[in-house]
């Protein structure tokens, strides 16, 4: 692995991975090929073979495209600590890459990428389910938190009750009650 320093506000460091560091991690996971993980219903163990031997020989523009998988993992996936339903598998992953601009990867180079950023996930399928979450914009935030003021707002317990919505720091939105007094409109007594 290689490691050169670049001026980033979200990581000091690119790293480059090298045909050793793909064998390593085919040497601990022996089911990934180029399409996935495990042999499906359609391929025969001399197709799984293969498959596998392409990727354990990676040539220079596989390694690119591992390197590129690895990159989004590391940059646009926050790992998570169980599969939720937020998880998705690494072919759904490769295909949010290429959405976002990156390049075609197969499955097995977007497997193997994710596993040389440190992802891990659920590998008894065809197609692994990452323990892994899109990490969020600050737009993207920003207007979650708004939609949740507002249905907070809308909910509010005690609408005629004067109040303020702060947005505190972890991203949840909580009511502060002002104290103002309000009328009741009834008997015009203070509430």
């Amino acid at each position: 692995m290689r490691t050169n320093t670049v001026e980033s506000t979200v990581r000091l460091e690119q790293t480059t991975y090298t045909v050793e560091d793909v064998r390593a991690v085919l040497d601990k996971y022996p089911k990934v090929h180029r399409y996935g993980n495990g042999r499906n219903r359609t391929n025969s163990l001399a197709e799984h073979r293969a498959w596998r031997d392409d990727l354990y020989n990676a040539d220079a523009l596989s390694l690119a495209k591992i390197n590129a998988a690895a990159e989004f993992c590391r940059t646009e996936l926050v790992p998570t600590n169980r599969i939720t339903t937020a998880s998705r598998s690494t072919y759904a992953w490769k295909h949010t890459m290429q959405e976002r601009g990156g390049r075609y990867t197969t499955n097995g180079e977007f497997i193997v990428g994710a596993l040389l950023a440190g992802l891990t996930g659920d590998f008894r399928h065809y197609n692994p389910v990452l323990r892994a979450s899109l990490l969020e914009s600050d737009a993207a935030r920003e207007r979650r938190l708004a939609r949740n003021i507002s249905r907070e707002h809308e909910q509010a317990s005690w609408p005629d009750r004067p109040c303020e919505w702060v947005v505190l720091a972890d991203g949840h939105v909580a009511e502060q009650r002002l104290n103002i007094p309000v009328t009741n409109r009834k008997d015009n007594s203070n509430v």
